[in-house]
């Protein structure tokens, strides 16, 4: 049960590795298109799948197994005042409903019903690796390279403090934006209809990039490409 929960948790770290955008660690190992984040998120979906299975199995095992010490006792088993057992216990199995949560919500029928609530609940992996901290203080070895390696990944837009490229924006029409990104600094200027470019706009979210359709035509227009940006909702456009 140790040893699966020191593989939960590894596999956890490579779950957050695969979330890394440009990734060139994953572009290293897996060719120049691996480190693209269409490619990366499918790694990042199957390794969380995984992880949840792993450490469900160690949950519930070594639950089975204090509950059975405990002679049927939930209270007494589980208990976070009741000693030192029931408090690695309570901790452990709160990391696993925080961890429950994220995969419940991630799922594709939730996320096509509300993104907002999978984006949020996404966010209590804060909250799991806390737990799972508190619950076994040596639990988040395994994945404090992959977190601080995420963590400069999030804050890379805001050290980027030279500006090389500034995009046009133009409006279209009352609910449709054109945006015009210059392409002298893209490694790969060769675009086609139907490719797509990450941009980060702060109305959206301060933090993401999102993916958005290209709408012209590197023959037409190589020195720039165009996106095409429609409100939808209150969330994603």
């Amino acid at each position: 049960a140790y040893y699966l929960a020191w593989g939960g948790m590894m596999d956890a770290g490579a779950t957050i590795l695969f979330t890394l955008r440009e990734n060139y660690l994953t572009r290293t190992v897996m060719g120049p298109e691996g480190g693209e984040y269409f490619h990366g998120i499918k790694y990042h979906i199957g390794l969380g799948y995984l992880t949840f299975a792993i450490l469900t199995i160690h949950s519930f095992y070594l639950g089975g197994v204090e509950l059975w010490n405990a002679g049927g006792d939930i209270w007494l088993a589980f208990n976070p005042t009741a000693g030192y057992t029931g408090h690695v216990n309570f901790w452990g199995i709160l990391a696993w409903c925080f961890l429950a949560v994220m995969v419940v919500t991630s799922l594709w029928a939730v996320r096509r019903w509300n993104y907002r609530v999978f984006y949020w609940a996404h966010q209590f992996y804060i909250l799991f690796l806390f737990a799972a901290a508190v619950h076994w203080q040596t639990a988040i070895y395994p994945i404090v390279g992959a977190l601080l390696f995420f963590t400069y990944d999030r804050l890379v837009p805001y050290l980027n403090f030279k500006r090389g490229v500034v995009g046009k924006v133009t409006r279209v029409a009352e609910e449709i934006i054109r945006v015009d990104v210059p392409l002298q600094r893209a490694v790969n200027m060769e675009y086609a209809p139907g490719d797509w470019i990450n941009l980060r706009i702060p109305h959206v979210n301060v933090v993401s990039f999102h993916p958005y359709s290209i709408g012209s035509f590197y023959r037409t227009t190589p020195s720039h490409a165009t996106v095409f940006v429609k409100a939808r909702g209150s969330w994603t456009y």
